[in-house]
């Protein structure tokens, strides 16, 4: 089934970042004042199985305003 898969990328805080990003690549959010960086180099399609019920919810709000429960095949 195809919705049981998600795109996802990690996001780190900027402070914790080796080198430099890529400028315009990867943005920088701002979370609770914080900025953190959308590492969009390492975005990746996994099944949506592995992601878990919290991860699924926070993607199923960030993209449609509404949390969906969604039962999941193991």
């Amino acid at each position: 089934m195809p919705w049981l898969d998600w795109v996802v990328t990690p996001i780190s805080k900027q402070s914790r970042l080796i080198t430099t990003p890529i400028e315009r690549l990867p943005p920088v959010l701002s979370i609770e004042n914080t900025p953190h960086v959308l590492l969009t180099p390492q975005l990746s399609a996994i099944p949506a199985s592995e992601l878990g019920d919290a991860i699924i919810g926070a993607l199923d709000f960030l993209c449609t305003g509404y949390e969906r429960h969604v039962l999941i095949p193991v």
